[in-house]
């Protein structure tokens, strides 16, 4: 009996040990990215004025579709739940014309923002934020599109990730399209 107590004791020791090794790598990984990324101003965020309930999802939602002369741009509002939360939209993104199946690849984040970089918010913890994410520009015919995100080799994904992708399926153009125009119009 003593030798079963003894066996237990050392067994959960080294598991124990075991689990802290493992886990500091990756936080060695996860401090090495979070060094290198991108803290993002006050400048380059976008509020929505729309707060987050802690304990809903935490998946962005669809915001708006736009056109402009030479792109799409799709809009997300990310919801901010921790005090510093990292984010990272890969170029893996896609938008898939569910009718002839033709791909449109993400160019980047709206604004400059760097794409090989963590994006860190700091300071907007319950609260939701827009990110914009450029594409060329859909043919007008472009009823009903899939956005994908395909994980790419070279993107920076932190321990912590839920691994649960930001693909959204079904979606009527039309439904979130916004027109951009250059000037306002001026009624007297």
């Amino acid at each position: 009996m003593l030798h079963l107590k003894s066996f237990s004791i050392f067994i959960a020791a080294f598991l124990c040990m075991s689990t802290l090794a493992f886990s500091q790598s990756f936080t060695d990984k996860d401090l090495k990215m979070f060094d290198e990324g991108y803290v993002m101003t006050e400048k380059d965020i976008r509020p929505a004025h729309l707060a987050y309930e802690r304990g809903t999802d935490t998946k962005p939602r669809l915001y708006s579709i736009e056109s402009d002369k030479d792109e799409t741009k799709v809009t997300f509002l990310q919801p901010i739940y921790f005090d510093s939360q990292w984010l990272h939209y890969g170029k893996g993104f896609k938008l898939v014309d569910v009718k002839t199946g033709d791909q449109y690849l993400s160019r980047g984040y709206d604004g400059g923002l760097p794409n090989d970089r963590l994006l860190i918010v700091k300071g907007h913890r319950g609260e939701y934020i827009f990110i914009t994410l450029r594409f060329p520009k859909l043919k007008r015919r472009v009823e009903v599109i899939n956005i994908i995100e395909q994980p790419m080799s070279t993107d920076l994904i932190p321990s912590n990730d839920d691994g649960i992708l930001k693909s959204y399926y079904g979606i009527h153009v039309k439904s979130y399209k916004v027109k951009t125009r250059k000037m306002p119009k001026i009624y007297k």
